[in-house]
């Protein structure tokens, strides 16, 4: 048999992979154990205190739970699912007050706080496969960022709080923190030192180095002070003693059996808000993971396995929990790729849980606290330092005053008051964006019909007094009043229009202000002796106000569409200007049109539907139509005709597409019996030989239409600001 030896540098690699991938695995889980830990702590704490054993017994079996169905649901297999900080500190607020409710054992409340835990879970696991079931993944869009920032640095500060509980259980006064400075200070620069570190360093292994590090300062200090474990318990700056050598020997069904579930309900609003944060944490850790590693994550798929997590570990009493960037990003950076990230933190977990009590018993408390403060500075840093700088000042004063309000009046008021500021921001600069996507006169905007040369230079005259304004997005009462009061301004000015159309073709909403502003606008234009006429209302928004309609009507008329009214207007107009008919002249050439059309043209009854242009035919031709009407249409890519202008006598038809030599772009086709001439290009060469001065004129002429159309569409842009 064959075999191939190893070489030593072979061997060295194999090796030290196996030592790195062994000691990533170990660092990422007691990082994970550490966590759990420190986030029972923070719950367990107070009258709760007595129960720490069972509660990090209940918060390591959520976590081992969570990492073992992270790489068997989410998009990456390598992704960890652990306990959250920021869903800790809500659940710790709740779990204070209800330890605080008078007439309530110590017992019946550490049951109703398990049960207050595990429920939350399970909820938040719903509502998260819920919503990845119905992908409404697209949600966290909605939420103001200022406001996420300014709740991270709430979450900072409550943690910050939370730490100084841990470490002095008999409150956080000034007085207490001034006599019990060396509970607290040591750890506090141990906090300080690991968030250095882990914002200067790019290695994953600073914080546990820093952790350790501190570990072995605080026991040969302790040392030197001739201090025992005894006598560092009796000081209670231990984390133990616990009930028993695991942590899950206390664990039961009978830790439930004294639930008030009237307290539990009375926490609903924040569980409502853990649920949302944790919905939001997974979007936005789902997003932030999907850059790191430069694939493609399915949100939908992330929610429904954060959904599943948190309801098995919820069942089992854990807490809730989502991504975890860190652990997942320093895994991958050292090749724990796949189900071993998840099963070397369930490893860690469940050793912690059948064999960690006796070890943990030793350490001291502030260790857990130190925890506790880096993730609430690192918090706080990076919602003020990170995201804030690069906010407006408006918006940075939110994310600075939220973490006051926490502290102050309690974390619902904080969040109550970034999205209650948020939404007023909001309202005050919308109000102050102009809805206005067209502001111009009939003179530029005409209705969809072409007419001969001569009317439209009438229209370019006679248009001035007929204003039109165009309206898109959502008027309220801070957008719809700025805008009447700029429409009134411009009708005051001179000439003063006969007309004011407003178009709602593309206001997708109003409320009640908004056409309160109208109303006041039409009885200002009536004094006036100027028509309001509102026009493209949608049928949603006609049967909303269909009352107000009625009432309405002395101050303003309601249409269908733009182009009815304008086509209205435009014929009254023309009808009191006129002075000749549709004869000779009235296509804007000279006196020998008629002459030149009987000589060279074809001339053509048509009847009603027959068709005279096809859309993508050829352009050989132009026609020139004396009486009837015609109506263009186009076909899109899902067969349907659309109606885009109609001609009148006196219209030229095709000249663009002639002279620009492209294909026909609308199928033309006669709306009522017409008369049109035909002129194609055989005939117009025919006469720029027999009457090259007659040709020029006919060419100028219809370059001096065409440059007028032009000039139209360019004030047109104009107006429009385009």
């Amino acid at each position: 048999m064959h075999t191939t030896k190893i070489r030593p540098a072979a061997e060295k690699s194999l090796l030290y992979g196996a030592l790195k991938a062994f000691s990533t695995a170990a660092i990422v889980g007691s990082m994970a154990v550490t966590f759990a830990l420190s986030f029972a702590a923070i719950i367990y704490t107070g009258p709760l205190a007595p129960f720490l054993s069972q509660g990090i017994g209940l918060t390591l079996i959520g976590a081992m739970i969570m990492a073992l169905i992270g790489p068997m649901t989410l998009s990456y297999r390598g992704t960890l699912v652990q306990p959250q900080d920021v869903s800790t500190i809500l659940l710790s607020l709740c779990a204070a007050s209800i330890a605080a409710l008078p007439g309530l054992t110590a017992g019946s409340a550490f049951s109703t706080v398990v049960a207050l835990v595990g429920v939350t879970s399970i909820a938040t696991g719903v509502a998260a496969y819920a919503m990845g079931q119905l992908k409404l993944g697209y949600l966290v869009r909605f939420v103001p960022f200022p406001v996420v920032s300014g709740f991270l640095a709430a979450s900072g500060a409550l943690l910050v709080k939370g730490a100084f509980d841990m470490v002095l259980p008999g409150g956080v006064g000034l007085t207490e923190l001034l006599a019990q400075w060396p509970m607290w200070l040591p750890w506090l620069v141990v906090a300080g030192a690991v968030v250095a570190v882990s914002r200067l360093s790019s290695s994953g292994f600073g914080i546990p180095l820093s952790l350790a590090l501190s570990l072995a300062v605080f026991y040969a200090i302790t040392a030197i002070m001739g201090l025992d474990f005894a006598a560092l318990r009796g000081l209670g700056l231990l984390l133990g003693p616990f009930q028993g050598a695991s942590f899950a020997s206390g664990l039961s069904l009978d830790l439930v059996a004294d639930v008030q579930w009237s307290a539990l309900l009375s926490q609903f609003p924040v569980i409502a808000t853990i649920i949302g944060i944790a919905l939001l944490g997974t979007l936005l850790n789902a997003s932030g993971l999907e850059l790191a590693i430069e694939r493609e994550i399915d949100f939908e798929r992330e929610l429904k396995g954060v959904g599943l997590a948190n309801i098995t570990a919820g069942l089992a009493g854990g807490s809730v929990g989502y991504h975890i960037l860190s652990e997942t990003l320093l895994a991958r950076r050292f090749g724990i790729v796949g189900a071993a990230a998840g099963l070397s933190v369930a490893a860690a977990t469940g050793f912690a849980l059948f064999f960690g009590a006796g070890i943990l018993a030793y350490l001291p408390i502030g260790l857990f606290a130190a925890v506790v403060w880096y993730l609430g500075f690192d918090l706080m840093l990076t919602a003020i330092r990170d995201h804030g700088m690069a906010m407006p000042r408006l918006d940075l004063a939110i994310v600075l005053v939220m973490p006051v309000i926490a502290l102050v009046f309690g974390f619902m008021a904080a969040v109550g008051f970034g999205i209650t500021v948020a939404v007023l921001l909001f309202v005050i600069t919308y109000s102050g964006v102009n809805v206005t996507r067209l502001s111009t006169t009939a003179a530029n905007f005409h209705a969809r019909v072409e007419r001969a040369p001569k009317d439209v230079a009438l229209l370019a005259d006679l248009g001035t007094c007929v204003r039109i304004d165009r309206l898109e997005g959502y008027l309220f009462f801070g957008s719809a009043s700025r805008l009447a009061d700029r429409i009134q301004r411009q009708l005051g000015q001179s000439p003063k229009p006969r007309f004011s159309i407003v178009d709602l073709k593309k206001v997708v909403g109003l409320d009640m202000s908004a056409w309160a502003a109208f109303e006041r606008l039409g009885r200002s234009c009536g004094q006036q002796g100027i028509q309001l006429i509102m026009t493209g209302l949608s049928p949603k928004l006609a049967a909303r106000f269909s009352r107000l309609n009625a009432e309405s009507r002395g101050h303003f008329r309601v249409a269908d569409d733009l182009d009815e009214v304008l086509l209205q207007i435009e014929e009254d107009l023309l009808a009191g200007a006129r002075d000749v008919d549709v004869v000779d002249g009235a296509f804007g050439l000279e006196d020998d049109t008629t002459n030149l059309l009987q000589k060279y043209g074809y001339w053509m009854k048509l009847a009603v539907g027959q068709e005279l242009l096809a859309q993508g035919a050829q352009s050989d031709h132009l026609v020139f139509l004396l009486s009837g009407r015609l109506r263009a249409t186009v076909t899109d890519r899902n067969t349907s005709h659309r109606i885009v202008s109609r001609f009148l006598p006196g219209a030229i038809v095709g000249e663009i597409a002639y002279y620009a030599g492209v294909n026909r772009t609308a199928t033309i086709i006669a709306e009522t019996e017409a008369t049109a001439v035909r002129m194609d290009a055989a005939a117009l060469a025919l006469m720029e030989q027999d009457d090259p001065a007659a040709a020029a004129r006919f060419h100028r002429t219809l370059a001096i239409v065409l440059a007028r159309r032009l000039m139209t569409t360019t004030r047109l842009l104009n107006d429009a600001e385009l």
